[in-house]
């Protein structure tokens, strides 16, 4: 509501001014003209990176692992998880069932009491 007023009136009156008499901050008032369309940029350019990360892995990075491969980005893990969960990228786990398991419990000899 501030802003509005504030951004209808800018013209007639010195931007500056105008934030300190309705005690809004500049930058408040910048991000709420903007409409916080920076943030998602980012978040658009960043998803591009998780998707060819969890690929290369082939799903088996999760969240701290793609962190890392993004560390240079400057990104937090916070944002990763955020994103990954809208994404619903998720890690593959190993099998359950694996041939040498069964193997291995066929050839042990069991010794049974008498």
């Amino acid at each position: 509501m501030k802003s509005r007023f504030i951004f209808a009136q800018k013209a007639i009156h010195r931007l500056n001014v105008l934030c300190r008499v309705m005690r809004v901050n500049r930058s408040t008032y910048y991000a709420r003209v903007a409409g916080w369309d920076v943030p998602k940029s980012k978040d658009d350019a960043l998803v591009g990176e998780i998707h060819r990360v969890h690929a290369n892995s082939k799903g088996r990075y999760g969240v701290r692992r793609v962190w890392h491969e993004l560390r240079h980005t400057g990104v937090g893990r916070h944002r990763i998880t955020r994103l990954m969960r809208e994404l619903d990228l998720e890690v593959v786990g190993p099998s359950t069932s694996r041939v040498f398991d069964v193997l291995q419990i066929n050839s042990v000899k069991w010794f049974v009491p008498d």
